[in-house]
Order: C-alpha cells, then sequence, then structure tokens
C-alpha cells in the first residue's frame, strides 16, 4: 500500500497507493500530456504503471471493476 503517484488537479494533490507489493516496471509518459487518458480510457491507454508483482496470487484479492462500480451505486 505504498505510495506511487500523486494525482493533481486544479483543487487538489491526491496520492495514488498501490494496492499489491511489486517492482514497478514500466510508466505511462503518455499522461503528462494527456492526464485526462486516466478519466476517459482507464481500462486503456489511461494506465498509470505496469508492475511485476511480488506475490501474482494477491490479485484474486482485490475487487473486480464490477463489484467496485456496485459499491460505488453505479
Amino acid at each position: 500500500m505504498g505510495e506511487f503517484a500523486i494525482v493533481e488537479s486544479v483543487k487538489s494533490a491526491s496520492p495514488i497507493f498501490a494496492p499489491l507489493a511489486g517492482e514497478i516496471t514500466e510508466v505511462n509518459m503518455d499522461l503528462e500530456d494527456a492526464p485526462e487518458l486516466m478519466n476517459t480510457s482507464p481500462y486503456g491507454d489511461g494506465w498509470i504503471v505496469k508492475m511485476k508483482l511480488a506475490n501474482p496470487g494477491d490479485v484474486s484479492t482485490l475487487m473486480s471493476a464490477d463489484a467496485y462500480r456496485s459499491m460505488l451505486g453505479e
């Protein structure tokens, strides 16, 4: 759950925490010029980092996208 990035908006700056342990292997530099990709294409071009997970089996403990939308009431 370490902080690995900060997302800034006009009104605030918010940290992003890694949900799993691992090593960051790639950073999406396209977000520097087009940060809106995180909102418009979160499952496509808006990825933030790629990681080599310390324990790949931990992925099964994460909430699915559908479960997350349900939790948010969408």
